[in-house]
């Protein structure tokens, strides 16, 4: 397997051992069936019957790495793969290096959402990066901004990407342990991190698992993170 994907899954795996299983990329049977619906003109929720049978093939211990014959096995042959959820993350940490090497000083890079700050901004010390206000309803767009330097921002929230069924609102940030969409009791969760892997791939864990796992990484140096439940 070519060097750079190969490092890529290994530190998928990685995550998933340091998020407690709140990141899978070995959801991709599940996921397959909830983005068929979301991409329809009519989605409804998968058959139930679909569901057992797909995360009956997400056991993440099947996917096995040699490094030293750089080879990666998926033991169980209906095994899916998506890494959706760290793929932005970690492409933008690659990006700060590539910009650095090439000698930029300043530059800000939106990757979908998530945020490179590179320097800085004209007369500012730093790049103003405005945090989206989870709450569509509300006349505000912005719940906040941040002054950023040097570092990059992830958002994960559930207001963006999803289909409603009957009033009930199914989102595109899953729970591994379920195989459905997180019932988180935040509406977003913000990281902010030198590390642009570590950004993305914490705010998808955060949000996953809620305010319980928020108050618990309070006190991260490698982060600092912004949570908004429903009471804003």
């Amino acid at each position: 397997m070519d060097e750079k994907l190969y490092d890529f899954l290994e530190y998928c795996l990685d995550v998933y051992n340091e998020s407690l299983g709140a990141v899978n990329i070995a959801l991709g049977s599940v996921l397959g069936l909830w983005q068929e619906q979301m991409s329809s003109q009519t989605p409804s929720v998968p058959p139930f019957s679909a569901l057992s049978q797909a995360a009956e093939h997400t056991d993440i211990s099947q996917i096995v790495l040699d490094p030293d014959a750089r080879t990666v096995e998926l033991r169980d042959p209906e095994m899916s793969l998506d890494a959706g959820a760290l793929t932005k993350g970690y492409a933008i940490g690659i990006a700060w290096k590539r910009l650095l090497e090439a000698g930029c000083e300043n530059a800000l890079l939106n990757a979908g959402g998530n945020i490179l700050c590179i320097g800085n901004y004209p007369g500012l010390n730093g790049w103003n990066v405005g945090i989206q206000n989870p709450d569509t309803s509300s006349g505000t767009s912005l719940y906040t901004t941040w002054l950023v330097r040097d570092a990059c921002v992830a958002t994960s929230g559930d207001y963006e990407r999803y289909f409603e069924v009957d009033g009930q609102r199914y989102h595109h940030i899953f729970d591994p342990a379920t195989g459905w969409p997180a019932q988180s009791d935040l509406l977003s969760v913000t990281v902010i991190s030198e590390d642009g892997a570590l950004a993305d791939a914490m705010s998808t864990a955060l949000f996953v698992e809620g305010l319980s796992g928020v108050k618990e990484n309070l006190d991260r140096e490698e982060f600092s993170l912004l949570a908004v439940d429903a009471t804003g």
